[in-house]
């Protein structure tokens, strides 16, 4: 099965802090699945810390060594998510969560976050 981590997901997995319930763990540490990253996560990631919105432990190049250490897959934006953002309705402000939400949506798989905004696009939310 196929999983998209949020943002948060992949940072908190990443350095083993934050309240990852025990499925969520599970399921990216399952390694039948594919647990797949958007390159967008990572852009939020410097966008955020070049305005002092988050603060990184370590540098971005570092984060990427360690998504692909972990064997997750770093997906780009693809067309069709752009074409599937322009037409969401506005539940959901942040442009890199809507391009999650467009990926989740193209390829009808889960993501795997805490943020409950998503669920008003009818997309399948995996957290706790």
């Amino acid at each position: 099965m196929k999983y998209l981590l949020d943002t948060h997901t992949l940072l908190w997995y990443l350095k083993k802090e934050g309240s990852i319930p025990a499925i969520v763990q599970a399921l990216i540490q399952d390694p039948r699945n594919e647990i797949i990253v958007n390159i967008a996560s990572f852009w939020k990631m410097a966008i955020k810390n070049s305005i002092g919105k988050l603060s990184l432990d370590q540098p971005l190049s570092i984060l990427f060594s360690e998504t692909r250490k972990q064997k997750f897959q770093i997906a780009q934006i693809d067309e069709a998510f752009i074409l599937i953002v322009n037409s969401l309705p506005l539940h959901h402000k942040d442009p890199f969560d809507r391009i999650l939400i467009a990926h989740c949506l193209h390829e009808n798989i889960p993501v795997l976050g805490i943020d409950t905004a998503f669920d008003a696009y009818g997309i399948t939310r995996i957290w706790g």
